[in-house]
């Protein structure tokens, strides 16, 4: 089945109240760790229950939580998978490697976690659910053994049962090992297998199945294409689904890790690349928002004897992965890397403050769209429903490139260069009060320290962006600038 290949600010942020002191002499000669890193595609960390999900099963996560750090304010830079994933990969930006929707090529010259890791004598091993990370892609890049999907309807069974293979190969194979999984199981369509596609939201509406867009489109054909409450309720079970799926089936990649007895020599990495929407008009996709649902992100790190057990509070970035991996493998990480290493804030300490900066993709490749396959999966979506709960949903309309810039709780949301939406999300976390109109001062403040943060960040080739003349002049007009 399986085949192999190979190939800014001065002020401190603190970690939480518990302090997670990292201990004495990791990284160290013959105790280097073996390093697991676990991605988990489109999905919600407030759909885990270490999160605070009640309703959703995630049992392993929450286990895995409680035996390690987990972060509660990580944000992917983009939300989407490959972009999102080049950021974890190399510890930069999308603007600066280039990788900026799902067609785009991650190239040799980017620093990269497989290809250090070898380097440093690591045996490096990947296995992934999507053909996104083709070799083509640029991410098998350092990987001496790798496996691509297999199989197009590839589930979270056949993918941890290929890690467990390079696990149990890894573990003995008298040197630290680099393995990265990845599953994808979240993602739509939302088709869970077995009794988990029976689990949540039956009731609400039985008749519905909505594993495909074409079925969808079945399901919708008496209401006209609409998308009622009980239907929508009954496609947030499948996806609901997924989750605890892939979580019972990464229970079982956890276990074997324990059963080869390499535990306390395992630094174990979980994160997810971004979420999904089901809220603000925006459904059954993840692309073009930059809300809380779709790029706030699920991270925990655990290793047992080293990082104790806690919460913090400190607001991360999907870019900060690689650095800090490296760090606590005893490895430097390259000065190319834009990221920075969490280990003071494992440590109980703190990190100079720093926006978050976000972006929804670029448009793909016209080439790409004008293939036939696109072009179906566009019809069948939009013959699948016409609106979600009486409203017409914002991705079937033309939707605008937007970024964002999150910095002391507040959210700054743009559309081009027009600063549209601003949330306080520590009082406002599902972001339903826009207070644009009401906080001019705190918008031309996030306004300059994000002309300040994207100015720090080289667009793709070593160039840097200044605001054009019209731009300046249209913030002026609006009273965000001087």
């Amino acid at each position: 089945m399986f085949g192999r290949r190979t190939i800014g600010r001065t002020r401190g942020i603190v970690a939480a109240s518990l302090a997670l002191p990292l201990l004495a002499g990791c990284g160290s000669g013959d105790e280097r760790p073996h390093v697991i890193l676990v991605t988990l595609d489109t999905t919600r960390k407030d759909h885990l229950s270490p999160y605070g999900n009640g309703w959703i099963a995630t049992p392993t996560l929450e286990a895995v939580a409680a035996e390690g750090a987990l972060f509660e304010n990580a944000f992917a830079p983009i939300p989407m998978t490959r972009p999102s994933h080049a950021s974890m990969f190399t510890g930069l930006y999308p603007r600066s490697h280039g990788v900026r929707n799902n067609t785009r090529t991650l190239y040799g010259d980017r620093p990269m976690l497989a290809p250090l890791f070898s380097g440093a004598g690591y045996a490096t091993y990947g296995v992934v659910s999507t053909g996104l990370f083709r070799e083509e892609s640029g991410f098998t890049r350092g990987f001496e053994n790798f496996t691509e999907k297999s199989d197009p309807l590839q589930g979270a069974a056949t993918t941890v049962d290929r890690a467990i293979e390079f696990l149990r190969e890894g573990a003995e194979g008298g040197r630290p090992f680099f393995l990265w999984v990845h599953l994808f199981d979240p993602h739509f369509p939302y088709g869970p297998p077995g009794g988990w596609a029976d689990r949540y939201g039956r009731d609400a509406y039985p008749g519905m199945i909505a594993a495909t867009l074409e079925e969808l489109a079945r399901g919708t054909a008496e209401t006209g294409g609409d998308v009622t409450g009980p239907m929508l309720e009954r496609i947030r079970g499948l996806y609901a689904g997924e989750v605890s799926y892939m979580d019972e089936e990464l229970g079982r990649l956890i276990r074997e890790i324990d059963r080869l007895g390499v535990r306390e020599r395992t630094l174990l990495a979980i994160l997810s690349d971004h979420g999904e929407a089901f809220d603000h008009d925006f459904y059954f996709n993840h692309d073009r928002t930059l809300y809380e649902s779709t790029v706030s992100i699920a991270w925990m790190l655990r290793w047992p004897g080293r990082i104790r057990p806690g919460r913090i509070t400190a607001p991360v970035e999907a870019v900060d992965l690689a650095p800090t991996l490296l760090e606590l493998a005893g490895l430097s990480a390259p000065e190319a890397m834009q990221g920075r290493s969490l280990v003071p804030l494992l440590s109980g300490g703190s990190l100079p403050e720093r926006p978050v900066i976000l972006a929804t993709p670029d448009e793909v490749d016209d080439a790409f769209l004008e293939k036939p396959r696109r072009l179906r999966h566009q019809e069948d979506r939009d013959a699948a429903y016409r609106t979600v709960l009486g409203r017409v949903p914002l991705d079937r309309l033309p939707f605008p490139r937007r970024e964002a810039i999150v910095l002391d709780g507040w959210k700054l949301i743009l559309d081009g260069d027009e600063p549209v939406e601003l949330y306080h999300l520590p009082e406002d976390p599902g972001e339903e009060r826009n207070r644009i109109a009401e906080e001019g001062g705190r918008v031309r403040d996030l306004l300059d320290e994000y002309a300040r943060r994207i100015a720090e960040i080289p667009l793709e080739g070593g160039e840097t962006e200044a605001p054009s003349e019209e731009t300046v002049e249209r913030l002026r007009a609006l009273g965000y600038v001087d």
